[in-house]
């Protein structure tokens, strides 16, 4: 049994993200001259994206809960009468690299901080991977990462993750109301 296959959610969502890579032309980014800094891009379809967010699989309680409430308001975003929602942007980050370690909290089973920091010592500045976004729709970012950690069950493991990012013109008042 392949270490990933203990932990389901890991293997099925690494299945999950490589076949979707493959299916897609993946476009640069921006050129900052470095494997761990250079990441692409795709320009999707909103369907594409719920269907996306739908497949993939969170192994905590509370982001499941946020990945749930971002469909919602995706679903809301996708209705709006005036300039509806009809596109996403999915990056893969590092997307030439190896898996990018990051420490792991077992108890929260979360990482303690999925985003490289910005920098400006190379000969082009990096403004970090929390900026690497579209202002103009929804940006998933896709990371591919190695846990550290002191647990013999996930230290080592490869894992695929993602991150939001919402623009600031999405900030908007949104109450979900059930009938």
């Amino acid at each position: 049994m392949a270490q990933n296959e203990r932990i389901p959610s890991i293997s099925e969502n690494t299945s999950f993200i490589e076949n979707f890579l493959s299916k897609h032309e993946w476009k640069l980014y921006d050129d900052y001259k470095t494997t761990d800094r250079n990441h692409a891009y795709v320009k999707i379809p909103i369907q594409e994206l719920i269907e996306f967010l739908t497949e993939f699989k969170f192994q905590n309680m509370p982001d499941a809960a946020r990945k749930q409430a971002t469909l919602r308001y995706i679903k809301y975003l996708t209705t709006k009468t005036s300039s509806p929602l009809s596109h996403a942007y999915i990056i893969h980050m590092a997307y030439k690299g190896d898996a990018r370690i990051r420490a792991f909290n077992v108890e929260t089973q979360r990482l303690v901080n999925l985003h490289s920091g910005r920098s400006t010592t190379e000969s082009s500045v990096y403004p970090g991977d929390a900026a690497i976004k579209f202002e103009d729709s929804l940006t998933i970012q896709i990371h591919k990462v190695k846990l550290k950690c002191d647990s013999l069950i996930w230290s080592g493991r490869e894992a695929y993750t993602i991150a939001i990012y919402y623009p600031e013109d999405f900030a908007i008042n949104y109450v979900e109301t059930e009938e």
